[in-house]
């Protein structure tokens, strides 16, 4: 699998943004402001069931 330098990956992600309405980006930024506790609760929870990803995570 090839990697991505953080360069090409900024411009796709900027690329996303600018496709995305705006309106549509204000929804999604509201949702996370209001849910910011539950989706990192979730996050963390499913990196540290990863092997690989924990090690990354851990306070050990």
């Amino acid at each position: 699998m090839r990697h991505k330098d953080k360069d090409q990956l900024a411009a796709e992600w900027q690329a996303l943004l600018e496709r995305t309405p705006k309106p549509m980006r204000q929804a999604v930024e509201t949702l996370v402001e209001s849910q910011c506790h539950t989706f990192a609760d979730r996050f963390y929870s499913v990196m540290m069931e990863d092997p690989h990803a924990s090690l990354f995570l851990s306070n050990d």
